[in-house]
């Protein structure tokens, strides 16, 4: 199986990332510039941030499957069908982020912290 994984790493990332595919697996991680070459015999491709779609598409023919974070913004979800490609995302996997965001938005009204910090900002003028 080869995994084409698309983004900017840090070599330490890179490490781990591959040690949690099966050793068996060609696991590529690119820059989106080095991508072309891996694509011909690419089964899956999971992009960080970068766009799937037809272009990419016809130079991986024997892609099966695009893996997507949260959400499918950077897919081109016809252009998938008609290659026959699969497209699934990571569901719940901002759900600690989301939390935290809700939980600081909710500390910032109760305590007036945006109030408070336009005040502070127009008094030091």
């Amino acid at each position: 199986m080869k995994v084409v994984i698309i983004g900017f790493f840090p070599e330490t990332a890179k490490d781990r990332i591959r040690g949690s595919f099966p050793c068996t697996w060609d696991v590529r991680i690119v820059l989106p510039e080095e991508v072309e070459q891996e694509l011909p015999d690419a089964e899956v491709i999971i992009p960080e941030h970068i766009l799937i779609g037809d272009e990419i598409l016809q130079k991986a023919p024997k892609l099966k499957l695009v893996q997507t974070g949260a959400g499918y913004d950077n897919v081109d979800l016809r252009a998938c069908t008609k290659h026959g490609v699969q497209v699934c995302n990571a569901a719940g996997v901002n759900a600690n982020a989301v939390a935290e965001h809700v939980m600081a938005l909710i500390l910032c009204w109760y305590k007036n912290i945006l109030k408070l910090d336009k005040f502070l900002k127009m008094s030091m003028r």
